[in-house]
């Protein structure tokens, strides 16, 4: 009995022994805070230093300054003259475009082959040219149908020496074939929103009974109308050069009717003159 009692005093010696032992013994494992309150505040931490990391972007470096859009001014109108004057003479400018020499020029497709001829040009309000009618029937034989396009996108150009221009289209003639017929007859009753409707066309002063003829309308290669080339017979000290006149002092008429032009006689006589060989370009 004593024997036994001294093994188990002695068990229970070693077991506290081991129980103290293990308490003493430093913990290797690092805990974690748990609560949220113990995470640290994002916005008191110091920022980075920029540029301390390899992912961080680089700035650019650039020598010529971007001006703000405000800044930066638009590019100059495509717009000219169609003429120069030189004294109280004119001749026309290079790239002038003539309505007169327009109507009835050749019309080539995107291949280059002949698709048609210019019937006529319809004029918007604001004296530009809207669209360019091609009859392709005068040529391919299609029943002499007309064919409205939009100006800008042909492109007329003019050959050397002063020849006859030529429009380019970007249609084939199989494609004009397809396309709808257009029927100008509303446009010719009004009297001014068609190129033929000026050529040839009867003028008279507002301010007296002198009397003219439209000879030509001259455009610029964007399409805008700008002077009314008038003949008015040796009239008024004009003598053999027709004048070109502002084609906005124009007033429109019905078919068939006289234009009026708002120009006094003095006005008229101190308009540009435009002699026989205006048509050689400077």
């Amino acid at each position: 009995m004593k024997w036994l009692l001294a093994t188990t005093a002695l068990a229970l010696s070693l077991g506290l022994a081991q129980t103290v032992s293990a308490q003493q013994q430093p913990s290797n494992t690092t805990q974690q805070p748990t609560d949220a309150t113990d995470q640290p505040d994002p916005s008191t931490l110091p920022a980075p230093a920029a540029g301390n990391s390899a992912t961080d972007p680089q700035p650019q470096t650039t020598t010529d300054a971007v001006p703000e859009p405000s800044t930066i001014e638009p590019a100059a109108g495509t717009t000219d003259d169609p003429i120069v004057t030189q004294g109280n003479t004119a001749v026309l400018a290079t790239g002038a475009l003539s309505a007169r020499d327009i109507v009835g020029a050749d019309v080539v497709g995107p291949d280059g082959n002949s698709v048609g001829t210019v019937d006529d040009l319809v004029l918007s309000s604001n004296n530009s040219v809207a669209q360019v009618i091609i009859a392709d029937g005068a040529i391919l034989g299609f029943g002499g149908k007309n064919v409205a396009l939009d100006f800008d996108s042909s492109m007329v150009s003019r050959g050397t020496d002063g020849d006859d221009p030529t429009v380019r289209i970007s249609m084939t003639e199989e494609a004009l074939a397809q396309a709808a017929e257009f029927d100008k007859s509303g446009l010719e009753e009004q009297g001014d929103r068609l190129a033929s409707s000026y050529i040839e066309r009867d003028v008279k002063l507002a301010s007296s009974d002198e009397q003219g003829e439209i000879n030509d309308l001259l455009l610029d290669q964007a399409g805008t109308v700008h002077y009314a080339v008038i003949e008015f017979g040796g009239v008024l000290d004009i003598g053999d050069s027709a004048v070109a006149v502002d084609v906005a002092k124009l007033s429109g008429a019905p078919e068939g009717e006289p234009m009026t032009l708002a120009m006094t006689p003095a006005e008229l006589e101190a308009a540009p003159k435009l002699a026989e060989d205006a048509d050689n370009q400077m």
